[in-house]
Protein backbone atom coordinates (compact mmCIF):
# COMPACT_ATOMS: atom_id res chain seq x y z
CA UNK A 1 0.00 0.00 0.00
CA UNK A 2 1.50 3.56 -1.07
CA UNK A 3 -0.19 6.50 0.38
CA UNK A 4 -3.04 4.96 1.29
CA UNK A 5 -3.54 3.24 -2.51
CA UNK A 6 -4.25 -0.03 -2.80
CA UNK A 7 -2.75 -1.74 -6.49
CA UNK A 8 -3.66 -4.90 -8.03
CA UNK A 9 -2.55 -6.65 -11.01
CA UNK A 10 -5.03 -6.78 -13.26
CA UNK A 11 -5.17 -10.20 -15.74
CA UNK A 12 -8.39 -9.52 -17.79
CA UNK A 13 -6.66 -7.72 -20.86
CA UNK A 14 -7.78 -9.62 -23.73
CA UNK A 15 -4.05 -9.88 -24.85
CA UNK A 16 -3.60 -11.28 -21.05
CA UNK A 17 -0.68 -8.30 -20.54
CA UNK A 18 -1.07 -7.52 -16.84
CA UNK A 19 -1.89 -4.26 -15.91
CA UNK A 20 -2.00 -2.55 -12.57
CA UNK A 21 -4.81 -0.95 -11.48
CA UNK A 22 -5.60 1.72 -8.36
CA UNK A 23 -8.45 0.00 -6.47
CA UNK A 24 -9.45 2.35 -4.78
CA UNK A 25 -10.61 3.67 -8.56
CA UNK A 26 -12.52 0.26 -9.78
CA UNK A 27 -14.23 0.33 -6.18
CA UNK A 28 -15.77 4.03 -7.28
CA UNK A 29 -16.34 2.80 -10.63
CA UNK A 30 -17.40 -0.74 -10.65
CA UNK A 31 -20.20 -1.41 -13.22
CA UNK A 32 -22.61 -2.76 -10.21
CA UNK A 33 -23.05 -2.51 -6.49
CA UNK A 34 -19.73 -3.93 -4.85
CA UNK A 35 -20.88 -6.16 -1.40
CA UNK A 36 -18.99 -5.59 1.96
CA UNK A 37 -17.02 -9.02 1.17
CA UNK A 38 -16.26 -7.15 -2.57
CA UNK A 39 -14.64 -3.93 -0.74
CA UNK A 40 -12.54 -6.48 1.42
CA UNK A 41 -11.43 -8.95 -1.51
CA UNK A 42 -10.28 -5.97 -3.24
CA UNK A 43 -7.81 -4.84 -0.50
CA UNK A 44 -6.54 -8.32 0.28
CA UNK A 45 -3.72 -9.97 -1.51
CA UNK A 46 -3.99 -13.34 -2.81
CA UNK A 47 -1.93 -14.62 0.02
CA UNK A 48 -3.78 -13.75 2.69
CA UNK A 49 -7.14 -14.52 0.87
CA UNK A 50 -8.83 -17.70 2.22
CA UNK A 51 -11.66 -19.13 0.10
CA UNK A 52 -14.92 -20.35 1.41
CA UNK A 53 -15.35 -23.71 2.81
CA UNK A 54 -18.15 -26.05 2.32
CA UNK A 55 -19.55 -24.97 5.49
CA UNK A 56 -19.30 -21.23 4.91
CA UNK A 57 -21.37 -21.97 1.70
CA UNK A 58 -24.07 -24.03 3.80
CA UNK A 59 -23.95 -21.26 5.64
CA UNK A 60 -24.72 -18.35 3.73
CA UNK A 61 -27.32 -20.41 1.72
CA UNK A 62 -29.25 -21.85 3.89
CA UNK A 63 -28.76 -19.75 7.22
CA UNK A 64 -28.36 -16.33 5.86
CA UNK A 65 -31.05 -16.71 3.46
CA UNK A 66 -29.38 -17.37 0.37
CA UNK A 67 -27.56 -13.56 0.87
CA UNK A 68 -25.02 -13.94 -1.92
CA UNK A 69 -23.63 -10.87 -1.30
CA UNK A 70 -21.56 -12.60 1.43
CA UNK A 71 -19.76 -14.87 -1.45
CA UNK A 72 -16.49 -13.71 -2.73
CA UNK A 73 -14.49 -14.04 -6.13
CA UNK A 74 -10.61 -14.32 -5.44
CA UNK A 75 -8.82 -11.05 -5.61
CA UNK A 76 -7.54 -11.99 -9.10
CA UNK A 77 -10.56 -12.81 -10.07
CA UNK A 78 -13.02 -10.08 -8.77
CA UNK A 79 -10.88 -7.38 -11.09
CA UNK A 80 -11.55 -9.05 -13.87
CA UNK A 81 -15.07 -10.05 -13.07
CA UNK A 82 -15.69 -6.26 -12.52
CA UNK A 83 -13.58 -5.32 -15.96
CA UNK A 84 -15.41 -8.07 -17.59
CA UNK A 85 -18.75 -6.86 -16.45
CA UNK A 86 -18.18 -3.24 -17.75
CA UNK A 87 -16.99 -4.41 -20.82
CA UNK A 88 -20.43 -6.59 -21.44
CA UNK A 89 -22.54 -3.98 -20.23
CA UNK A 90 -21.38 -1.46 -22.66
CA UNK A 91 -21.83 -4.37 -25.46
CA UNK A 92 -24.76 -5.28 -24.50
CA UNK A 93 -26.51 -3.27 -22.11
CA UNK A 94 -26.41 -5.57 -19.51
CA UNK A 95 -25.43 -8.81 -18.34
CA UNK A 96 -28.55 -10.85 -18.63
CA UNK A 97 -28.94 -9.97 -21.62
CA UNK A 98 -25.83 -11.06 -22.61
CA UNK A 99 -26.83 -14.35 -21.24
CA UNK A 100 -29.88 -14.81 -23.17
CA UNK A 101 -28.33 -13.75 -26.18
CA UNK A 102 -24.89 -15.81 -26.61
CA UNK A 103 -24.97 -18.49 -23.37
CA UNK A 104 -28.30 -19.45 -23.38
CA UNK A 105 -29.50 -18.53 -26.65
CA UNK A 106 -33.38 -17.63 -25.54
CA UNK A 107 -35.07 -14.77 -26.65
CA UNK A 108 -33.41 -14.16 -30.73
CA UNK A 109 -36.72 -12.53 -31.53
CA UNK A 110 -35.53 -9.67 -29.06
CA UNK A 111 -33.33 -7.05 -30.25
CA UNK A 112 -29.68 -5.94 -29.02
CA UNK A 113 -31.15 -3.15 -26.38
CA UNK A 114 -33.81 -4.99 -24.77
CA UNK A 115 -33.46 -8.39 -24.59
CA UNK A 116 -35.37 -10.38 -21.83
CA UNK A 117 -35.69 -13.56 -20.66
CA UNK A 118 -38.47 -15.64 -22.77
CA UNK A 119 -40.99 -15.90 -20.10
CA UNK A 120 -42.76 -19.58 -20.85
CA UNK A 121 -45.63 -19.41 -17.69
CA UNK A 122 -45.69 -23.53 -17.04
CA UNK A 123 -47.70 -24.46 -14.70
CA UNK A 124 -44.99 -25.85 -12.57
CA UNK A 125 -41.59 -24.19 -12.49
CA UNK A 126 -38.87 -27.00 -13.94
CA UNK A 127 -41.80 -29.43 -15.07
CA UNK A 128 -40.56 -28.90 -18.62
CA UNK A 129 -36.82 -29.35 -19.51
CA UNK A 130 -36.91 -26.07 -22.15
CA UNK A 131 -37.74 -23.80 -19.56
CA UNK A 132 -34.53 -24.12 -17.75
CA UNK A 133 -31.12 -24.63 -18.62
CA UNK A 134 -28.15 -25.21 -16.51
CA UNK A 135 -24.75 -23.56 -16.81
CA UNK A 136 -21.12 -23.77 -15.43
CA UNK A 137 -20.92 -19.91 -13.83
CA UNK A 138 -17.99 -18.44 -16.29
CA UNK A 139 -17.37 -15.99 -13.60
CA UNK A 140 -17.36 -18.66 -9.88
CA UNK A 141 -17.03 -17.63 -6.70
CA UNK A 142 -13.74 -18.96 -4.32
CA UNK A 143 -14.68 -22.58 -3.40
CA UNK A 144 -12.34 -25.50 -2.23
CA UNK A 145 -10.99 -27.48 -5.19
CA UNK A 146 -13.31 -29.81 -6.48
CA UNK A 147 -16.65 -27.61 -6.35
CA UNK A 148 -18.17 -26.27 -9.02
CA UNK A 149 -20.63 -23.46 -9.19
CA UNK A 150 -23.40 -24.29 -11.14
CA UNK A 151 -26.06 -21.71 -12.03
CA UNK A 152 -30.08 -22.95 -13.06
CA UNK A 153 -31.74 -20.62 -15.35
CA UNK A 154 -35.34 -20.78 -15.57
CA UNK A 155 -38.25 -19.22 -18.11
CA UNK A 156 -40.92 -19.58 -15.49
CA UNK A 157 -40.80 -17.33 -12.87
CA UNK A 158 -40.87 -18.27 -9.39
CA UNK A 159 -43.57 -16.34 -7.14
CA UNK A 160 -41.10 -13.99 -4.53
CA UNK A 161 -42.51 -12.46 -1.21
CA UNK A 162 -43.08 -8.45 -1.28
CA UNK A 163 -38.77 -8.18 -0.83
CA UNK A 164 -38.18 -10.21 -3.84
CA UNK A 165 -37.40 -13.21 -1.96
CA UNK A 166 -38.61 -16.84 -3.08
CA UNK A 167 -41.93 -18.08 -1.12
CA UNK A 168 -41.84 -21.09 1.01
CA UNK A 169 -43.50 -22.54 -2.16
CA UNK A 170 -40.97 -21.47 -4.58
CA UNK A 171 -38.15 -22.68 -2.52
CA UNK A 172 -39.68 -25.74 -2.20
CA UNK A 173 -40.09 -26.00 -6.11
CA UNK A 174 -36.01 -25.25 -5.82
CA UNK A 175 -35.15 -28.02 -3.42
CA UNK A 176 -37.01 -30.60 -5.20
CA UNK A 177 -35.60 -29.73 -8.38
CA UNK A 178 -31.83 -29.75 -6.75
CA UNK A 179 -32.81 -33.27 -5.26
CA UNK A 180 -34.31 -34.49 -8.61
CA UNK A 181 -31.41 -33.18 -10.95
CA UNK A 182 -28.32 -33.66 -8.75
CA UNK A 183 -28.70 -35.33 -5.61
CA UNK A 184 -30.12 -38.12 -6.93
CA UNK A 185 -27.41 -38.74 -9.27
CA UNK A 186 -24.59 -38.75 -6.46
CA UNK A 187 -25.87 -41.17 -4.22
Amino acid sequence: MKHGVTWLLCHCDPSKMSRIINTEELIRNAPFELSKADKVVLTTTEEDFFPHTWEDIQEIIVSAGGDTSQLKRTPTYLPDYIFWTREIQATFGSVTNFLVKTRLHWGKEANHADIRIPYRHYSVPFADQSDYRILRNDWPYAMPSGMVHLVVWLKTPIPVDAEGDPTTESRRLVADFIDRTFWMHMS
